[in-house]
């Protein structure tokens, strides 16, 4: 799926995202180039939250700053955080999967 860039240190244009998995089966979301090298992962594992298969934790710090507008608007997920989780130093926020962005993480890999 294309979105277009709005990653802070991403140097604008068009990514790719790529719906990636997690050692623990939860989903999350990778950015590449349009040649496919890896620019940032916008999500972020919880593995000890109880995650629902709509939700969606966003690292949205440091090199990342901008990865909640760019999945904003690629239709991913919804504009409003739904809860936060505290990781370590941070307080991640965790958005609801638009019914798009659901299928997009919970599509088949092949």
């Amino acid at each position: 799926m294309k979105a277009n860039n709005k990653l802070r240190y991403g140097g604008g244009g068009m990514l790719t995202l790529v719906p990636v998995r997690y050692t623990n089966g939860r989903p999350g979301i990778r950015a590449e180039t349009a040649g496919g090298e890896p620019v940032a992962t916008l999500s972020v594992n919880l593995p000890y939250d109880d995650m629902k298969q709509d939700e969606l934790a966003v690292k949205e710090w440091s090199e990342n700053e901008g990865a909640v507008d760019t999945l904003i608007n690629a239709g991913i997920i919804d504009p409003r955080a739904h809860r936060s989780v505290t990781s370590g130093f941070v307080q991640v926020l965790v958005y609801k999967l638009t019914p798009l962005g659901y299928k997009f993480v919970h599509a088949e890999r092949k």
